[in-house]
């Protein structure tokens, strides 16, 4: 019996230790869910640099896509892998950013103070055909402008948003008002955007894209479209 007595609590002792470990995993389970991707916000990056310049990070914004909601996470949450960055030599560098099992990896280069912009028209809707009355309207959330970096590379997850940059539109050198955007006669106009360079804010960057009226839908066969001219 008293056997039985001591071998009891020692039972007990041994089911609460095993049970420790549970309780733990129980309370290190996210309230927001499973992680299942990581989004990276690079719109305050530096991504052109001189050649000599160190890499910075400033500015990076990571965002835990769980479940539930997106998280933002603090710069102690994250890791940053620039280990590929060289400082003193030309090129583009993979810039690694980790969180729990996910990575996500972004461009640099060094090489110079040259960056520029891409411009075009999403799905080659740079020609328009103009309808009962004789004109046609210029639609401007088609438009798409991209970073080109130091190397004259068009990045192309880097889709600048139109409150990044202005927009004036020419038909020779007349510049038309934004008022007659909806009401263009047949005719090639150029659309130029302009926007700071990032190396250096007192320097504007500037590109164009071709956008054709023509007097019917036949004539919207033949695209016009502008060559790459990243801006000085």
């Amino acid at each position: 019996m008293k056997k039985l007595k001591l071998v009891l609590p020692v039972l007990m002792a041994a089911i609460m230790v095993l049970a420790i470990p549970f309780t733990f995993a129980c309370k290190k389970k996210n309230k927001d869910g499973a992680l299942q991707s990581i989004t990276l916000n690079l719109e305050g990056v530096k991504r052109a640099y001189q050649v000599g310049e160190e890499f910075n990070g400033e500015g990076l914004i990571v965002v835990a896509n769980r479940e539930k909601r997106d998280v933002t996470l603090t710069e102690t949450e994250y890791a940053v892998d620039a280990s590929e960055y060289n400082k003193d030599e030309i090129g583009r560098y993979n810039i690694i950013v980790s969180y729990s099992d996910k990575q996500k990896s972004f461009t640099v280069t060094v090489g110079g103070d040259k960056d520029g912009i891409y411009v075009y028209f999403e799905n080659g809707e740079d020609t328009v055909a103009v309808n009962e009355s004789q004109t046609a309207a210029l639609d401007l959330t088609k438009l798409v402008v991209k970073e080109v970096d130091a190397l004259e590379n068009v990045l192309e997850d880097e889709i600048i948003s139109s409150d990044k940059y202005t927009v004036e539109v020419y038909r020779a050198d007349k510049l038309i008002p934004e008022s007659e955007y909806s009401s263009l006669v047949v005719g090639k106009y150029q659309v130029w955007v302009y926007m700071p360079s990032k190396v250096n804010p007192d320097f504007v960057r500037s590109n164009f894209v071709f956008f054709n009226v023509v007097a019917s839908a036949s004539g919207a066969a033949e695209t016009v479209c502008s060559d790459y001219n990243p801006g000085e």
